[in-house]
């Protein structure tokens, strides 16, 4: 797949003891990661252990990034990301 336009999809996020972060495909295009939607207003949030799949729109090009980050000082601890994408035929 080198070299052939590819749009991606989205991305898979393998996290442990996180509250939260933000997702796009460049600093400017960024949504927030919720990995908590049950969390009851009012008590403290919980943080999350497991798998999250976030849609990252993003047009055809030969070469594809993500940006996953934390704007403010509490745990985001990413094990593994899985890129998720179409490849052309072209």
């Amino acid at each position: 797949t080198i070299g052939r336009k590819k749009v991606m999809t989205g991305v898979s996020l393998l996290v442990s003891d996180t509250y939260g972060g933000k997702a796009g495909r460049d600093e400017t295009h960024l949504d927030n990661i919720i990995f908590n939607e049950n969390q009851v207003f009012g008590e403290p949030p919980a943080p999350f252990t497991g798998s999250k799949s976030i849609h990252i729109d993003n047009g055809y090009d030969s070469d594809k990034r993500v940006v996953v980050k934390r704007d403010i000082p509490l745990p985001l601890t990413i094990n593994a990301m899985v890129i998720e994408y179409d490849v052309s035929e072209r």
